[in-house]
């Protein structure tokens, strides 16, 4: 987004939480449990509208 009025750290906020995340896709492996069934997707209404709280494995990646 640009503008007159625009953060000028966005641009250095977006650059770290992608590094981040690539990071954290990197080392682990996310995996839905088993004896979860399926996510209930169904919206949690306050300022925002959020997903409900689930649970997730989370596995360390094999190095190589």
């Amino acid at each position: 987004m640009s503008g007159p009025r625009m953060c000028l750290g966005e641009a250095l906020a977006r650059m770290e939480l992608f590094l981040i995340l690539v990071t954290l896709l990197r080392k682990f492996r996310f995996v839905w449990p088993q004896d979860a069934g399926e996510p209930d997707l169904t919206p949690v209404y306050g300022v925002t509208l959020s997903p409900k709280p689930y649970c997730m494995n989370v596995q360390l990646r094999a190095t190589q």
